[in-house]
């Protein structure tokens, strides 16, 4: 952890992802606002997009006027010029004047921005992250070390979704610590505040028709990474389908000016209902596969398939208990989706499996 020192203003505070800019082409790399990646595919820098701190080094010549939205913080080497103030922005907390020990400052950081005290904090402590985002519900880091995911020998991640019966829960259940949420119900009216709840976790849910839910689907996906489940693709409502929709709902809420996010198309399989080759369905890009065992024929010819056209595969079996970690790992699924009270239990029982791999 490091601390630098420089001249505050407003008295706010806001925490995010260090970005490099030593000209106004770096602020292009940035403007506007990334897509948020698939959430398997995360590293680095690229797990908040949403939250830029820019770090101004050298004779940069930039102003306040020149960040993009995407900015939540600001720290800079030397002086920055104020420019106009833009009402159409909230207090930017602005720390610059640090000197020569910005450049210490790398690329993906997590860095908190204390415009009040003039003070800037690189790569805090859980503790500090966490006391400061009691009072910030915009977005949420999960720095502390049961919310991690597991991680094989490989670097390959297995993550550990929680099944969540009632968006209602979403909250309660956080603390446990699961890797993302599998709701299995919901209502229309709550879906915003149950992506919301999540706070920056991955949410899946079971998708609906109509261009009323694609677009408080849309107005979701701004929030969080948000996966659309359907039940059925061999149905007369597929993949293309409901991709089509929900494009059509993103585009319509950018032209009202809302802001919006993309949908991943997903499907939720259960074991006696559907072909295990529905996985190779075009326009999929997740899959949740239920099955009373982790050894059985159908769930198997389920993640070969999907393993065959890259959609990345988590697994709910019935009567599956950590001690089945071996069997998970070996089954090279993304994941698996266990009630919220096991969450730990796996994690642990996984890693333990990876150290002796």
């Amino acid at each position: 952890m490091l601390r630098l020192n420089g001249r505050g203003s407003t008295e706010c505070r806001a925490i995010g992802r260090a970005r490099i800019v030593r000209s106004f082409s770096d602020l292009l790399e940035f403007a506007p606002r990334p897509e948020i990646r698939p959430f398997w595919r995360q590293t680095g820098a690229d797990a908040d997009p949403g939250n830029v701190v820019a770090v101004l080094l050298g004779p940069h010549n930039l102003t306040l006027d020149d960040m993009p939205a995407t900015v939540v913080a600001i720290v800079t080497e030397s002086h920055l010029v104020r420019g106009s103030e833009r009402p159409v922005r909230s207090p930017c907390p602005i720390v610059d004047c640090v000197g020569p020990a910005a450049q210490d400052i790398q690329d993906g950081d997590l860095v908190l921005v204390n415009g009040g005290q003039a003070s800037v904090w690189v790569n805090p402590t859980a503790r500090m992250v966490n006391a400061f985002q009691r009072s910030d519900s915009a977005g949420r880091f999960h720095l502390d070390y049961e919310h991690q995911p597991v991680r094989l020998p490989d670097g390959r991640p297995i993550r550990v979704d929680a099944l969540v019966a009632d968006g209602d829960r979403i909250a309660s259940y956080l603390s446990e610590g699961p890797d993302g949420f599998v709701l299995t119900s919901y209502r229309l009216e709550e879906i915003e505040s149950v992506v919301s709840g999540a706070h920056g976790k991955p949410v899946a849910l079971p998708a609906e028709c109509g261009s009323d839910w694609a677009g408080a689907a849309a107005r979701s996906a701004a929030l969080s990474d948000m996966t659309a489940l359907l039940r059925s693709v061999t149905s007369g409502y597929g993949p293309l389908d409901l991709r089509a929709d929900l494009d059509v709902a993103a585009d319509e809420l950018a032209a009202e000016g809302t802001r919006a996010g993309r949908v991943r198309v997903g499907v939720w399989m259960e074991e006696g209902s559907i072909d295990p080759a529905a996985v190779l369905t075009p326009g999929l890009e997740r899959a949740f596969l239920r099955a009373s065992t982790l050894t059985s024929d159908w769930l198997e010819e389920a993640i070969l398939a999907a393993k065959s056209v890259l959609v990345p595969a988590s697994v709910h079996a019935e009567d599956a208990d950590p001690s089945d970690a071996k069997i998970v790992i070996d089954l090279g699924v993304a994941g698996i989706v266990v009630q919220s009270p096991q969450v730990q239990s796996w994690k642990q029982a996984l890693r333990s499996v990876a150290l002796r791999a």
